[in-house]
């Protein structure tokens, strides 16, 4: 908000308010021409913002200002961050797998909620229920991927539920994601 103060007792005609947004940001349903403020009152104007289809993750700033006809008028700032949310998503995992492997590499893909853009650098959990396998947690490969191998050889026969989930990284603006699982069944 932006607070405009006149020595004047008078009413401040002729208020408009502008925006300094980031480039490929624009303000939708602004209306910045907020008229007279009488003496003792204010108004606001809170415009939406279109972030546009190709705007970054992080911290930006968008600056404010306000004057009036007669001069009046003030400016301010305000720092806002833009975040994602990371959705994993198991890549080519069989409803089946044979328990006569050694390992079998659970491969999870990390990708964006929004854009689906993969990312590095992801901290991905994987858990496996009633399994010999320890919850672990790896990091997404520059291609997004996080692999996991199973030692299937060591489960019994029977259903599994396989969960992941991301965690959120802070150094590029991406939140964590909920729990995503699967049933699988190993076979002799």
């Amino acid at each position: 908000n932006i607070t405009l103060s006149s020595d004047s007792p008078g009413d401040l005609d002729g208020v408009s308010a502008t925006y300094e947004l980031p480039d490929g940001w624009s303000a939708v349903n602004n209306n910045s021409a907020l008229g007279t403020i009488q003496n003792g009152s204010y108004d606001s104007n809170s415009p939406d913002i279109d972030l546009g289809p190709n705007s970054g993750l992080g911290r930006y700033q968008i600056n404010l200002s306000a004057v009036s006809d007669s001069d009046v008028g003030n400016n301010d700032s305000i720092d806002i961050e833009v975040w994602s949310k990371s959705q994993p998503e198991f890549v080519d995992l069989p409803d089946t797998i044979p328990r006569s492997r050694d390992y079998f590499p659970v491969k999870v893909n990390v990708t964006d909620y929004v854009k689906d853009k993969s990312y590095e650098n992801i901290d991905t959990q994987l858990e496996i229920t009633n399994s010999n396998f320890p919850g672990r947690i790896k990091s997404s490969n520059s291609s997004g991927i996080a692999v996991f191998n199973w030692s299937v050889k060591d489960e019994t026969i029977g259903s599994y539920s396989i969960g992941t989930n991301t965690e959120t990284n802070e150094n590029i603006y991406v939140e964590g994601s909920d729990i995503s699982s699967k049933l699988v069944k190993i076979q002799g």
